[in-house]
């Protein structure tokens, strides 16, 4: 494809060669001459394959929000032709970058590596890399795709923080004991071990497995830990706001996950669905559902009916910009907290009766107002 210098330089030849010719002077159409003749040769200068083979990678693939993430290029000569007039376009979302490539011997290889953008939260695809071959001249030139798209999650932030107190004693067995007290109810199936309770094996899928499977059982008394996001856009100041709000919602989700208790992450006015999260997985199943939220313009998704359906024992943390703490009086938790959040969450007014509320600008004031509370 000429650039804009090679259309200048096409018009120029025609100009000057039809001059030439038109008036019958022939110096008008030297000028015409070597113009044609530049593009010619950089016609077969770019139609000519560069000889080399680039690869990209990403490191690392999931980044928090804001944390340094690159792309590495390897670069090999498998040709006789050089990297003169070669370089790589890569694409992050609707964005490019332009890469100088490094030359390395025939044979050999080399690296080089650039910064990948991680300001936006959620999956960026990043690619396809393109190598683009320019003329000396500048006036032609040519893209080849190489390679394809590779995906780059960028999760919420997070600070490490305690889990919220919920007023009741937990059992240290989790929400899986297999003798649970209290009101008990189907959790998953497992292998059956010696001494487990022959009224629980299943028969129907032990015959079907060939293994003996019994049922474990959950405590549905045990405390959960609801966290509730408000993802209206009408909620929030700017949408820097709502990003502090997600990245709150996920330290909390996160702390109350750790123990392995039950618990549900609701945002907007969905309850995303009971979650029984513990180990190493619950991490990447919070934070994975987390960055693919998004503001909902729907402004009638009040998210109060997901704090009604997901009421009952144990503690309520909402994260939001604009819900009075009132609103949150009577409802059927041990512990409630609201959190406030953007420029404007200083103007709050004051808690109701048995809420709290955390004022918060930035995720460092709002690690230690919290930790401030699950002091108390």
């Amino acid at each position: 494809m000429p650039t804009a210098r090679g259309w200048g330089v096409a018009a120029a030849a025609v100009l000057s060669s039809g001059a030439g010719w038109w008036f019958g002077y022939p110096e008008l159409a030297v000028p015409g001459v070597a113009g044609i003749l530049a593009l010619a040769v950089a016609v077969f200068w770019v139609v000519r394959s560069p000889g080399v083979e680039v690869i990209r990678d990403l490191a690392p693939e999931r980044v928090s929000r804001g944390e340094a993430a690159i792309a590495v290029l390897t670069c090999s000569q498998r040709g006789r032709r050089g990297w003169a007039g070669v370089h790589a376009v890569d694409r992050f979302g609707r964005a490019e970058i332009s890469v100088p490539l490094p030359a390395p011997r025939r044979g050999e290889s080399a690296t080089t590596s650039y910064p990948v953008p991680t300001a936006q939260r959620g999956d960026v695809v990043v690619g396809p890399l393109r190598l683009v071959t320019t003329d000396p001249f500048g006036l032609l030139s040519r893209s080849r795709t190489h390679g394809g798209t590779r995906t780059l999650r960028v999760l919420p932030r997070t600070v490490s923080l305690a889990a919220a107190p919920s007023g009741r004693l937990r059992s240290p067995d989790g929400p899986g004991a297999d003798r649970a007290a209290g009101s008990v109810a189907f959790h998953t199936l497992r292998q059956y071990e010696f001494g487990d309770d022959l009224r629980q094996i299943h028969w129907r899928t032990s015959a079907r497995t060939g293994t003996l499977m019994v049922r474990a059982l959950a405590d549905t008394s045990l405390p959960r830990t609801v966290v509730v996001l408000d993802a209206r856009a009408s909620a929030y100041c700017c949408a820097d706001d709502f990003e502090l709000a997600v990245d709150v919602a996920a330290s909390v989700t996160l702390a109350a996950a750790r123990p392995g208790f039950p618990l549900v992450l609701a945002c907007g006015g969905q309850v995303s669905g009971r979650l029984f999260l513990d180990g190493h997985a619950a991490p990447a199943v919070v934070l994975d559902r987390l960055a693919a939220v998004r503001l909902s313009a729907d402004d009638d998704e009040s998210p109060m009916a997901a704090v009604r359906s997901a009421r009952g024992r144990g503690a309520l943390s909402f994260v939001t910009g604009d819900v009075h703490p009132t609103a949150l009086d009577g409802l059927e938790f041990d512990a409630v907290t609201v959190v406030r959040v953007g420029a404007a969450a200083h103007e709050a007014p004051h808690a109701g009766r048995g809420t709290q509320v955390l004022h918060v600008t930035d995720l460092d004031g709002f690690r230690s107002a919290w930790h401030r509370r699950t002091a108390r």
